[in-house]
């Protein structure tokens, strides 16, 4: 579902290598996390919460080939550290196994050049190619407005909202807005 790796011109200029994170990019998987989890205030993992590195590890040697697991990593060409993300995965029961979760992640110098679309629509078409994956949901905190935007001028509609789903660390309650996308043939 993932090429092996792709090189990307974003809009500013810069290239970005796209690929599958593999067990081998488990260390620079946790430093992205931890920085992304310093930096935004729309991620839902808090850095002391981000897994060490041989969880990570374990994480990237179950998702190879499963068909309700999916991650794509961004990567610096230059430092060759991952600098945003986007995975999907789904629940292990039958009723449910159709609908998967994505998540997207962007460490701030690369955000506003194009990589969050770029992102999901591989996203989104590794999972309309899964023999598996009928619908793609995702939760927004409400104040996120570019990255609703996005979602809704990639075909998501909101399907509801979580009132006051998300506690941030000042204390501060948000509202996580609810998306789906139906991406199966039927």
């Amino acid at each position: 579902m993932i090429p092996d790796t792709e090189l990307i011109t974003l809009r500013d200029g810069r290239s970005i290598r796209l690929g599958p994170v593999e067990p081998d990019h488990a260390g620079s998987y946790r430093t992205y996390m931890i920085e992304l989890a310093d930096e935004s205030p729309w991620t839902g993992t808090l850095s002391h919460e981000v897994k060490d590195e041989e969880s990570q590890r374990e994480r990237f040697e179950k998702i190879r080939g499963h068909p309700t697991q999916w991650v794509m990593g961004a990567f610096d060409p230059q430092s060759n550290q991952i600098v945003a993300d986007c995975s999907w995965d789904s629940i292990d029961y039958d009723k449910f196994r159709h609908v998967a979760s994505l998540g997207i992640g962007i460490l701030e110098p690369w955000r506003g050049v194009g990589l969050g679309r770029i992102l999901m629509e591989r996203g989104i078409q590794a999972a309309r190619e899964s023999t598996i994956v009928q619908k793609v949901e995702l939760g927004v905190i409400s104040d996120n407005q570019i990255a609703r935007a996005l979602y809704e001028s990639l075909g998501f509609g909101v399907e509801g909202i979580r009132k006051r789903a998300v506690k941030q660390p000042s204390g501060e309650y948000c509202d996580d807005v609810v998306m789906g996308l139906w991406v199966g043939s039927d």
